[in-house]
C-alpha cells in the first residue's frame, strides 16, 4: 500500500469517528452537562479549606562559633548531590514522623489563645494531623514550607506552626542528647587513660632504678629505630612480594591453559595497550563473522580478515609475554630486595641485642608511657571542645516564618473543577459514544459493507419521509415512488444503483439479477419493485418476478391480484406467458409469486427454475426477489442462474454476522456480487461520508407540485 493509500484510509477513519461525534452530539453534550452538573454541585456543597504555611530554613552546616569539631548530624558541605539529596529528603520525613507530629499535637492541647484538640476523638490522633500537613520545599533554596489545609483558617496556622517549632525543638533536643552521649562516653574514656599514664610513667621510674638505667643510651635509641625502619621496610617488600607472587601464579595457570584471550582480557584491565589490541581484536571477530554470512571462507575478504585477525593474536600473544616477563622480573627483583633487608634486620637484631635486653624493655616502657600521655591530652582537649559546644549550642534549622491565617480558601477551586468537568465531560461523552458504536454489530455503513461484508457497496436508499408519502395520493405512488417522485434523493439512489448493476453485468440480450437480504422486512422487495421501474424509465423492458413463494408481497406493491404466478410454474400447472401481469408503470411486467404451497421447497430445483428461465423472452431485464439469503435456500437456487446479485441492507439493522453467513452462502454458488444496497437511511442523521452527494443533490433540486425539476434559487 502506497503512503498516499494510508494516508487517505487514516483521514477516511478520522472522518468517520468526526462522523459518528456529529451523529450522536446530543449524548456527547448531555453526558458532559451532567459530570459538570455533578462537579458543580459538589464543588458547591463541598467543605472549604483554607492553607497555612510555615518557612524553615534548613542549612547544609550550622554556623561556626569556635573552632572545635562537632557532635550531630548535618549535612555534607559539597555541592548538591545524592548524599545531600538524602539528607534533605529524611529531614522532610523527619518533620512528619510520629514523634514530632505527637509533639506538635500537646502543643496544639496546651495552646493558650485557641487549644485545638478537634483529633483527640480519633483512633490515630497523628495519623489525622499528618493528613492535613503537606512539606513543600522550595526549588533552588534551602527553605521549606510547612503547609496545613483545614477548615478553620486560625486552626490551620496554628497547625502548621506546631509542626514546624516540634521539629526545630525536636532537632535541638536530638543535638543536646548526641552532645550529652559523646561527654559521657569521653569523661570514661580520659578516666581510664588517666590511669594507664600514670601506671606506666611510674613503670619507667621503677624500671630505671632498679637496673641502673637512669640516664638511658642515645645509641641503643638510634639502633631501635633504625631497626623499626628495616622492619617497615622488610614489611612493605614482604607484601609487594606475595602480591606479585599471586598475579604472577595467576599469570602463569592462565598462560598454561593456553588461555590466551583470557589471559589477555585479565591483562587489559591494567593495560591500555592490551586493553586496545583486544577491542580492534574484537572488531577484526564481527568483521570476519560478518563477511562468512555473504562469503564463503575462500573468499578474498574472508582470507585477509582472517590473516589479520590472526596477525593480530600473534602481536597479542607477544604482548602478553612481554608483560609476563616483566611480572617475573619484578618478582624476582622484590624477592631480592626481601632477602636482603631480612639480611640486614638480622645484623640490627645482634647489634640490638648486644646493647642489652634491659636498654630495650626501657625503650618498650617509655613508649607506652608517651602513647598514654598523647591519648590522655587528646581526650582532655575533644571532652573540653564537646562541653563547649554543648553550652554554645548552634542549629543549622531555623524558622523564617510563622504561618498566619487566611481568609482564602484553597479548595474546592469551582472554577478549575468547571473546567477540568467540560474538558472530562466531552472526553467521556465521546469516549462512550465511540465504544457504544463499536460495540454496535449492526451494518452500519459503507465501511462496515466493503471492510466486514467484503463486497462492493453501490449506493443507498434514503428513508422517504411521511411528509412527502402524504403528498401523494393514489395508493401505488407511495409503493412505487420512482415514478412520482422522479427528482427525489430516494430516487437518486435508485438511479445509482443502476448506474452500477448495469456496469457490472454482463452485456447480454436478457441480463438477469437477483435481490435478496439477511432476513425480511430490510426493504428488499420495495428495493426490488422500485429498481425494476427505474430499469424501466431508462427505456429497458423489465421482468419482474417474486420468487418468494413463502411470504409474496410485490404484487401488493403493484396493487395486481396475486392468483397465479411462480408457483403455478414451478407446479407444471401453467406456462409462463400465463401468468405475465402487465403493471400501471411502462415497460414492467410482473409474475407474482402465487398462492403459497404447503411445502413451497419442494417446487425449487435447478431443472424447474433453469425452465423457467430460458422461457423468458423479449425482455432486457430480468430483477427476481428472492427470499432472504440466511432463512431458507430457495435464494441460493435463484443465485445459481442469474449474472448478478444486489444485497439489501437495512441501515443499522443488519446483523453484520448473519449477512456474512448469508453472503458466503451465495458465494459457493456464484460469485456474481454486483454489490450492496444500505436502505432505509436518514441522509440528515446518518452522517457517514457518502452522504454528502445526497445532500448536495437535495440542495440543488427540488420537486415542484407536477414533479418537474426545477433549479433552486441560491
Amino acid at each position: 500500500m502506497s503512503g498516499s493509500s494510508v494516508a487517505r484510509s487514516h483521514d477516511l477513519h478520522l472522518v468517520h469517528y468526526w462522523n459518528i461525534l456529529v451523529r450522536r452530539r446530543w449524548a456527547v453534550l448531555v453526558f458532559a452537562l451532567l459530570v459538570v452538573t455533578a462537579t458543580l454541585i459538589a464543588s458547591m456543597l463541598a467543605t472549604r479549606f483554607y492553607a497555612s504555611s510555615a518557612i524553615i530554613q534548613i542549612d547544609t552546616k550550622a554556623p561556626v562559633v569556635y573552632n572545635a569539631g562537632r557532635v550531630g548530624q548535618e549535612a555534607p558541605a559539597h555541592a548538591w548531590g545524592p548524599a545531600l539529596k538524602a539528607y534533605y529528603s529524611t529531614q522532610y520525613q523527619l518533620m512528619k514522623s510520629r514523634p514530632v507530629l505527637t509533639a506538635a499535637l500537646e502543643r496544639l492541647r496546651e495552646d493558650a489563645d485557641l487549644p485545638i484538640t478537634d483529633f483527640d476523638g480519633d483512633e490515630d490522633p497523628t495519623k489525622s494531623l499528618a493528613a492535613i500537613i503537606d512539606i513543600v520545599p522550595d526549588p533552588e533554596t534551602q527553605l521549606v514550607r510547612v503547609v496545613a489545609e483545614y477548615p478553620d483558617p486560625a486552626k490551620s496556622a496554628l497547625m502548621a506552626n506546631a509542626v514546624a517549632w516540634a521539629y526545630l525543638e525536636a532537632k535541638t533536643a536530638r543535638a543536646h542528647e548526641e552532645s550529652g552521649r559523646a561527654l559521657k562516653w569521653l569523661g570514661e574514656q580520659l578516666a581510664e587513660y588517666r590511669e594507664r599514664k600514670v601506671d606506666s610513667e611510674e613503670a619507667v621510674h621503677r624500671y630505671r632504678f632498679e637496673n641502673s638505667l637512669v640516664g638511658g643510651d642515645g645509641t641503643s635509641h638510634v639502633s631501635i629505630v633504625t631497626l623499626g625502619r628495616l622492619q617497615e621496610a622488610w614489611g612493605n617488600v614482604h607484601a609487594q612480594r606475595i602480591q606479585e607472587q599471586a598475579a604472577y601464579d595467576a599469570l602463569s595457570k592462565l598462560s598454561g591453559a593456553h588461555a590466551l584471550m583470557a589471559t589477555a582480557t585479565h591483562l587489559a584491565k591494567s593495560d591500555p595497550v592490551m586493553q586496545g589490541m583486544l577491542v580492534e581484536y574484537q572488531d577484526l571477530q564481527q568483521k570476519y563473522d560478518r563477511l562468512l554470512t555473504r562469503y564463503t571462507e575462500k573468499h578474498p575478504d574472508v582470507i585477509r580478515t582472517k590473516d589479520e585477525r590472526r596477525g593480530l593474536r600473534d602481536q597479542i600473544g607477544r604482548q602478553v609475554e612481554v608483560v609476563v616477563a616483566a611480572h617475573q622480573a619484578r618478582l624476582e627483583l622484590l624477592a631480592s630486595r626481601e632477602e636482603s633487608l631480612g639480611e640486614t634486620i638480622s645484623e640490627s637484631e645482634k647489634a640490638i641485642q648486644d646493647l642489652g635486653e634491659q636498654l630495650i624493655n626501657l625503650e618498650l616502657l617509655k613508649a607506652e608511657a608517651e602513647r598514654n600521655e598523647l591519648f590522655y591530652r587528646n581526650l582532655d582537649t575533644r571532652l573540653s571542645e564537646v562541653a563547649l559546644g554543648k553550652v554554645m549550642h548552634t542549629s543549622n534549622v531555623h524558622m523564617v516564618e510563622e504561618a498566619i491565617p487566611s481568609n482564602k480558601p484553597v479548595r474546592p477551586n469551582v472554577l478549575a473543577n468547571l473546567l477540568a468537568a467540560i474538558t472530562l465531560g466531552l472526553i467521556g461523552g465521546a469516549t462512550l459514544v465511540l465504544v457504544f458504536d463499536y460495540f454496535d454489530f449492526n451494518v452500519k455503513g459503507r465501511e462496515d459493507i466493503e471492510g466486514e461484508l467484503g463486497i462492493p457497496f453501490v449506493g443507498l436508499v434514503p428513508v422517504i419521509s411521511s411528509a412527502q408519502i402524504s403528498e401523494l395520493s393514489h395508493p401505488l405512488d407511495r409503493t412505487i415512488f420512482v415514478t412520482a417522485l422522479p427528482n427525489s434523493i430516494a430516487t437518486e439512489g435508485l438511479r445509482t444503483v443502476r448506474t452500477h448493476v448495469l456496469f457490472n453485468l454482463p452485456k447480454r440480450e436478457t441480463r438477469r439479477l437477483l435481490i435478496t437480504s439477511t432476513s425480511p422486512k430490510e426493504g428488499k422487495t420495495f428495493v426490488a419493485a422500485n429498481l425494476a421501474a427505474t430499469f424501466a424509465m431508462s427505456r429497458m423492458r423489465v421482468l419482474l418476478i417474486d420468487g418468494d413463494t413463502r411470504r409474496p408481497s410485490v404484487h401488493r406493491l403493484y396493487r395486481i391480484r396475486n392468483e397465479e404466478g411462480v408457483v403455478d410454474v414451478l407446479a407444471g400447472k401453467k406456462k409462463l406467458r400465463e401468468v405475465i401481469k402487465k403493471t400501471t408503470v411502462p415497460g414492467v411486467d410482473l409474475v407474482p409469486a402465487g398462492v403459497p404451497p404447503e411445502h413451497p421447497g419442494e417446487l425449487f430445483s435447478h431443472e424447474r427454475l433453469t425452465e423457467l428461465f430460458d422461457s423468458i423472452e423479449g425482455y432486457d431485464m430480468i430483477v427476481v426477489d428472492s427470499p432472504p439469503a440466511s432463512i431458507v435456500s430457495d435464494a441460493a437456487m435463484f443465485a445459481s442462474l442469474v449474472d448478478g446479485f444486489l444485497y439489501v441492507v437495512e441501515s443499522r439493522s443488519t446483523r453484520r454476522a448473519a449477512a456474512k453467513h448469508a453472503i458466503a452462502r451465495l458465494r459457493e454458488v456464484n460469485s456474481g456480487f454486483v454489490g450492496a444496497v444500505v436502505n432505509k437511511v436518514d441522509t440528515h442523521q446518518s452522517g457517514y461520508q457518502y452522504d454528502y452527494s445526497y445532500d448536495v443533490y437535495t440542495s440543488y433540486y427540488s420537486t415542484n407540485a407536477e414533479g418537474r425539476k426545477v433549479k433552486k434559487s441560491g
